[in-house]
């Protein structure tokens, strides 16, 4: 535990100042997951923004700035959700939504222009899976107790068991794939500070919380993952019997997980009724609940949704409809096609990409792509950052199932996380 708190001979070492960008880091992560405190976290947000400025000098900042043109992309993005206000019929909605994604233009201005070294780094990402590993415990631990006093065991799984923090189950779930990528980094680079009975425990117990979570797309994303972990041990590294292990572990893994906790397997097979009738009133199908092919479930209310949504691309192809309209032109593509119930649970489009280009046409999407997938990639790949490419991996395509930029948490995590890899890009140390 020294070393998270750096009093280890090798954590005094580091300067005073990052040891200052240390601290607010670990202020910010926890309130992170402060339900109902979002005061205490823009504060925090706000002290680290403000530290930034003092971490290294305006001369650093705009050399910095010059030489990652994908954090230069991230302001220009954002200052085009400004503009789509100004062509947006409803202002106060626009603004509202500028407001609600301020942290995607105040984590590039912050982090995008400072250097992180490789001692800090690893720190930073140590803090960042005891965090979330402290997170995971007491919501779990919550959970449980509703579950002793109600007998009702739904409360293990999907949103149920993230509600003691406040967050929606496929936004922490896919932060938690992210986690586990850094947990393994750590541990094959030597810089996690526990031994190996206590890393078990604690990579098996965010392996089962992982799959309580729910989230298909997570799932599917992190076993992917360890599959093609265990290939590349064998391929490249020809560790065969490593890479057995982990492939017979993925496996065993997968079924015990399958068999002693069913209800998720109810989330892929909506897979299996896709078809949807624009006007059905059926009920939502949730996890705790049998699957019927008259029911809304996560896979054809996305479809349904995406059609509307690509609807209003076509009628807006350039700028889009504007990022104060978008909501309202929606709704109307909802009633112009009969979706009752998109109209009354006024969903979203449960797609980053396509609420983009929704709201900024073809201008924003291709802005979008470059600043915050493409060039940050191209980043990672050219300084042999595997881990950071796989970070944005993750998020891009937990982007096609999900809007985070519709949430504050979205936000907040889209922006952190990408500037974050961004600043330890070897080249600029």
């Amino acid at each position: 535990m020294r070393s998270i708190f750096l009093t280890d001979p090798e954590g005094l070492q580091i300067p005073v100042k990052e040891k200052g960008l240390y601290a607010l880091f670990a202020g910010f992560m926890i309130s992170f997951f402060l339900p109902g405190m979002p005061v205490v976290n823009n504060i925090l947000f706000g002290l680290l923004f403000v530290y930034s400025f003092l971490f290294n000098t305006h001369g650093e900042k705009g050399w910095l700035l010059r030489r990652r043109l994908a954090v230069a992309g991230m302001i220009v993005f954002f200052l085009l959700q400004v503009l789509s206000v100004l062509y947006s019929s409803n202002k106060k909605e626009g603004l509202e939504m500028v407001v609600l994604r301020l942290p995607m233009l105040m984590f590039p201005i912050a982090i995008g222009t400072i250097r992180i070294g490789d001692l800090l780094k690893k720190r930073l990402m140590a803090l960042w899976v005891m965090v979330m590993l402290l997170a995971a415990v007491v919501t779990f631990i919550c959970s449980m107790v509703v579950v002793i006093r109600t007998g009702e065991s739904s409360w293990f799984y999907n949103d149920s068991l993230t509600v003691a923090i406040g967050w929606q189950s496929s936004y922490f779930a896919i932060l938690l794939t992210v986690t586990l990528y850094m947990f393994v980094y750590l541990i094959e680079s030597g810089a996690w500070p526990f031994s190996r009975a206590i890393s078990f425990v604690i990579g098996a117990f965010f392996l089962v919380f992982h799959f309580l979570l729910a989230s298909r797309m997570n799932i599917i994303l992190l076993y992917s993952s360890i599959f093609l972990y265990a290939l590349y041990g064998m391929v490249l590294k020809r560790k065969y019997k490593l890479g057995l292990y982990i492939m017979s572990g993925l496996v065993l893994g997968a079924l015990m997980l399958v068999l002693l906790f069913p209800k998720t397997i109810n989330r892929f097979r909506e897979l299996g009724y896709r078809q949807f009738d624009y006007s059905s009133r059926g009920v939502e199908s949730h996890y705790d609940m049998e699957v019927k092919p008259d029911q809304w479930n996560g896979a054809n209310i996305r479809l349904a949704v995406w059609q509307c949504g690509w609807e209003l691309v076509q009628k807006h192809p350039v700028l889009g409809t504007g990022i104060g309209d978008k909501m309202d032109e929606l709704m109307e593509a909802y009633k112009m096609n009969g979706f009752v119930m998109g109209v009354e649970t006024r969903r979203n489009l449960h797609n980053t990409y396509l609420d983009v280009l929704v709201a900024t046409g073809f201008t924003g999407l291709i802005l979008f792509l470059l600043a915050w997938i493409i060039l940050p990639l191209l980043y990672c790949l050219k300084s042999r950052d595997w881990l950071g490419a796989c970070i944005i991996v993750a998020l891009a395509f937990g982007c096609i199932t999900e809007t985070y930029i519709d949430r504050s948490q979205g936000n907040y995590m889209l922006g952190f996380l990408i500037t974050f890899i961004v600043s330890c890009r070897r080249q600029d140390q």
